[in-house]
């Protein structure tokens, strides 16, 4: 992804994370919110413990009748070249409050 903000790359370790969670069929729809955040401005999301890695969230929601789980994305920021590299995806365990009342479809 391209543009006016950063460019988002893909490392291997991305991929294999990718695969364990259904593949680019369906993970790429659930964190286009979080690439387009990255494209924007990587900086806004929090730094782990690891010096340079960051990592950003999505949350658990409801899409129609069915639940959409939350995924955890690991990232580097590489500022010399507004780069941002994936580094990981996984499935985030969902909080059990995280669904308000008012999302439930029944």
């Amino acid at each position: 992804m391209a543009g006016n903000g950063w460019t988002i790359v893909e490392a291997e370790s991305f991929e294999t994370g990718v695969a364990a969670c259904g593949g680019h069929l369906f993970i790429e729809e659930v964190i286009a919110p979080v690439k387009l955040g990255l494209n924007r401005n990587p900086k806004q999301f929090p730094e782990t413990a690891r010096s340079g890695i960051y990592l950003a969230k999505t949350k658990t929601h409801w899409r129609g009748a069915d639940i959409v789980l939350g995924y955890s994305v690991w990232f580097r920021v590489m500022e010399k070249t507004l780069t941002v590299e994936l580094l990981y995806v996984e499935l985030t365990n969902p909080d059990p409050g995280s669904l308000d009342d008012d999302e439930m479809p029944w």
